[in-house]
């Protein structure tokens, strides 16, 4: 059973504070919505931010220069301060109605997260010592991952009321707490200080060990790197990168040259080939119909002179030869028998003479 459990504790600790810092950046998640109800500005919102990490300062040194990690099962704190803060961050979204007391909600929250992710560390030691190193590095990045986690939320839920995301959070913090509660702690755990009273000097003995020193000395210098120096490292490299990066950055402001390149060749070119259809149907296509038009013309003239002049005319020519020769042979028919009878004989003599000669 104790082995079971122990396979068991690393991943229900890594999920336990998953949920449990869910409620570290709540308030972030919310943040565009305070704005808009309660007329937040961008500064505002980091107070808020500030407020939680204040009482995370708060908090973590109330638990050193107290020894309260040392006189109470690790368990029952990570549940206590889960809990907690679960209560503190739903106080936020169900009783807070401006920055004051918001600041104190989330203030009291990071107070319980003190009692969360440091107490985690302690939690995994008293199950698996051997594994702290590994299971140290999961605990923070489910850190890293737990503080994003409101935003995931608030992403795959974007219609619920901003109350609704931080009560998400309080929810999942409950879930952990449950889950570090039934779990308890391992048996490699020793409550120390059970039944002595509260010393607050006695972290200056511990910094007589020379071992523990050099460990919190090597991990207040890793807090700087993470907190300090790479809020930093931004600014130092900033003149670096405008001078490597300004080449690369123009391209990107200038969307790659996409649009010069376009203008360049498409439009110019369409411009240009639209020029050439122009000048081509001005100079080539309408100069062929101005030709055919005056060709036309002339073909016109020409047949109506030839149509007068020579259709007319021969038709006139024969009608008024017509005329004529009938006004001639009209004499002839002058209706007596004998002049029918000269005319034939006169016709019969001449065929007489056509055909002897």
């Amino acid at each position: 059973m104790v082995a079971f459990m122990t396979r068991l504790a690393v991943p229900l600790i890594v999920l336990a504070q998953l949920f449990g810092t869910s409620l570290w950046f709540s308030a972030n998640a919310a943040a565009a919505s305070l704005v808009r109800e309660w007329g937040l500005s961008t500064g505002d919102i980091g107070l808020l931010t500030n407020a939680v990490q204040l009482g995370f300062i708060a908090g973590t040194f109330g638990f050193a220069f107290s020894g309260l990690a040392d006189r109470f099962p690790a368990s029952r704190i990570v549940a206590a301060c889960a809990a907690f803060g679960a209560a503190s961050n739903a106080a936020f979204a169900l009783l807070a109605t401006g920055l004051a007391d918001a600041s104190v909600y989330r203030f009291l929250t990071g107070i319980a997260l003190a009692g969360v992710y440091p107490l985690g560390m302690k939690l995994v030691v008293g199950w698996a010592p051997k594994r702290a190193g590994e299971v140290l590095g999961w605990l923070v990045g489910m850190l890293t991952i737990g503080t994003a986690l409101p935003h995931f939320v608030r992403a795959t839920g974007s219609s619920w009321p901003w109350s609704h995301v931080v009560l998400a959070s309080s929810a999942l913090a409950l879930l952990g707490a449950a889950m570090v509660l039934w779990l308890g702690d391992g048996p490699h755990f020793r409550v120390s200080g059970k039944g002595a009273g509260i010393r607050f000097g006695a972290v200056r003995a511990a910094f007589r060990i020379p071992a523990f020193r050099a460990s919190a000395f090597g991990y207040f210098g890793h807090m700087w790197e993470l907190y300090a120096f790479w809020t930093l490292a931004p600014f130092l490299l900033a003149g670096i990168a405008a001078r490597f990066l300004r080449p690369l950055y123009l391209l990107s402001y200038n969307k790659w040259y996409f649009d010069e390149l376009y203008e360049a060749t498409v439009v110019n070119g369409t411009k240009a080939f639209s020029r050439a259809l122009g000048w081509f149907d001005n100079h080539v296509v309408d100069g062929l119909v101005n030709l055919v038009a005056r060709v036309g013309v002339w073909v016109s003239f020409l047949a109506g002179r030839f149509d007068d002049s020579v259709v007319d005319g021969s038709v006139n020519g024969v009608a008024n030869a017509t005329i004529g020769s009938g006004s001639f042979f009209r004499r002839f028919q002058t209706g007596k028998i004998y002049h029918y009878v000269f005319v034939l004989a006169g016709g019969a003599l001449i065929l007489f003479l056509v055909k002897a000669f």
